[in-house]
């Protein structure tokens, strides 16, 4: 975790801070970079790309991501991924994507 931790200084907030434990906001997963969101959480880079309403507060260091447009409906939706593969804690955790091709939602990582 140590060396982890080194090699992602300046691009892992939490890791700089040692929050471990903290989930990402747009999806039910606490593992990999992540960054403060705009209402005090976390939230990966990744994700924050995915879902369309999510902004960054500066382009450039890519924080805070900006969760205050995303609408609450997609922190209701089900994610039908996490729901076929029968993990009911994640498929109401975060904020399901809509996919362009089938309208199906799912997590974005």
């Amino acid at each position: 975790k140590q060396w982890y931790q080194r090699r992602v200084r300046g691009i892992c907030q939490r890791c700089t801070l040692d929050m471990s434990g903290e989930r990402c906001r747009l999806c039910p997963f606490s593992d990999g970079a992540l960054k403060r969101t705009d209402s005090g959480g976390w939230a990966h880079i990744l994700c924050a790309q995915y879902i369309p309403e999510v902004v960054f507060g500066k382009n450039y260091s890519m924080e805070p991501i900006i969760l205050a447009h995303v609408p609450g409906p997609r922190f209701e939706q089900v994610c039908y991924i996490c729901d076929e593969k029968g993990d009911d804690r994640a498929k109401r955790q975060g904020a399901c994507m809509q996919c362009n091709v089938q309208w199906i939602d799912g997590h974005s990582s």
